[in-house]
């Protein structure tokens, strides 16, 4: 198991990247995406399921509704083909509030790709209609 920041798992490396190239890009890229999360993806957050169509929506959704987004990690594990981050987003919406959540996930991988994420959200700084910004679509 890997926690502290000097020692970047494999599994680190492409959370990282997901989240740089396909969260925080102000972009929606379908294709990127592909690359990166199985047709089988299934997200539990906050008590929703987001099928791998519904997660595409989200994102694109998500691109919609905000302008800028950037994600800190303070914690990672990973072992085998399962990692789990204690994570932070920062983001500024379209019409200029600012919304802090704090984020704890679970990942799975198969074969390289993404193929599920048990995530909870927490909305530390922003309004009530943006608690759902890790699940609405």
């Amino acid at each position: 198991m890997t926690s502290n920041e000097n020692s970047r798992g494999p599994l680190r490396q492409k959370i990282e990247t997901i989240f740089q190239q396909i969260l925080e890009s102000p972009v929606y890229d379908k294709a990127l995406i592909e690359d990166y999360f199985s047709p089988e993806y299934v997200q539990h957050v906050d008590g929703k399921t987001l099928t791998y169509a519904h997660f595409l929506q989200h994102v694109e959704t998500q691109k919609e509704r905000i302008s800028q987004l950037k994600i800190s990690i303070d914690a990672f594990v990973e072992q085998g083909n399962e990692c789990s981050s204690v994570h932070c987003v920062k983001a500024m919406t379209q019409d200029g509030r600012k919304i802090l959540v704090k984020v704890i996930a679970h990942f799975k991988f198969h074969e390289g790709k993404l193929v599920s994420c048990d995530e909870l959200t927490r909305l530390i700084e922003g309004k009530i209609e943006d608690a759902d910004v890790g699940s609405c679509a």
